[in-house]
Parts: structure tokens; C-alpha cells; sequence
């Protein structure tokens, strides 16, 4: 059976499926019937935009994560630029390892 998505869905579900549709933060699985996990770019300076050309080509650079995790870590980027007042296009140019326990 293929994967029955295309373009940017298509390499969504690629990436879904090399992380054993596994939450790469709380190692939750992926059951069928619920949600299907959000991809997230490692990269914040593409969050939110749609380039099939930049994902195809950046696989290594986006992660599955559970809905919950990934609100979590926006959240917490938001309020640690804020907390530094750091103001920046997007996000930030840089993202640090999260330790996956602040968003348990």
C-alpha cells in the first residue's frame, strides 16, 4: 500500500513514518483514528511557510511531533524570546535541544 498523499503531505507522512509515527519529544504513539501527528521544522525560519522544494530536500530537518508537544514548544519559545527580549523574524535563527520532560 503507498502513501496516499501528495506534495507537501506526501513528504509529511514520509517523515511520520521514519519516526515510527512516534512523538520524537514524549515518545506518545500514533494510533489510527486519532489526529495525525504534526511534522515540525527544526529550522524555525521555515515554520509555517509551504516549500515543498526546501522540505523534500530538508527531511532530516523536520521531526514528528504529538499536537500537545508541539503547541508546548511553541509555547515555551515564545516566552523564553520573550523572557530575553529577543525579537526576531519568525522565531528565532537557532534552535536548542528541549529537554522533552518540560512538556510532560
Amino acid at each position: 500500500m503507498g502513501i496516499p498523499f501528495e506534495g507537501l503531505d506526501y513528504i509529511r507522512e514520509q517523515v511520520r513514518i521514519r519516526d515510527k509515527r512516534a512523538c520524537q519529544f514524549c515518545k506518545r504513539q500514533w494510533k489510527d483514528g486519532d489526529r495525525r501527528f504534526d511534522v515540525h521544522h527544526i529550522d524555525l525560519r521555515m515554520e509555517s511557510k509551504r516549500n515543498y522544494a526546501y522540505d523534500a530536500a530538508n527531511q532530516d530537518k523536520l521531526i514528528t511531533l504529538c499536537h500537545r508537544c508541539h503547541l508546548n514548544l511553541h509555547h515555551f519559545l515564545l516566552r523564553t524570546l520573550r523572557a530575553m527580549s529577543v525579537v526576531v523574524e519568525g522565531y528565532c535563527d537557532f534552535l536548542t535541544p528541549v529537554d522533552p520532560a518540560l512538556f510532560v
